[in-house]
């Protein structure tokens, strides 16, 4: 029994350093990951923040173009207003003669 012990002793000495290998692979992993990930978010901000700043630009021109058009409520009073008149002088010439 006392062979087996000693096997077993040398075999966790044996262990040890890869054990210690294992655990700071590990941690770069971890390192590594942790890095990545804050890079990662680094690059989502900026990309929300240029999309942000292209949405902007967009409304104040969609803004600027909507300033140029005529709003549709004039203009379909206009429209209306040109109809009546219309009716009217249609009616005034349909009107009978004395």
């Amino acid at each position: 029994m006392t062979s087996i012990d000693s096997t077993q002793e040398t075999d966790m000495m044996a262990s040890a350093p890869l054990s210690a290998f294992l655990l700071s692979l590990m941690k770069c992993s971890v390192f590594k990951a942790k890095a990545e990930a804050v890079g990662s978010q680094q690059q989502i901000d900026k990309d929300m923040a240029n999309s942000v700043r292209k949405k902007r630009v967009a409304d104040r021109a969609l803004e600027v173009e909507m300033a140029k058009r005529p709003r549709v409520p004039p203009v379909a009073q206009k429209f209306h207003d040109a109809m009546k008149e219309l009716e009217q002088a249609v009616d005034e010439l349909l009107l009978p003669c004395p």
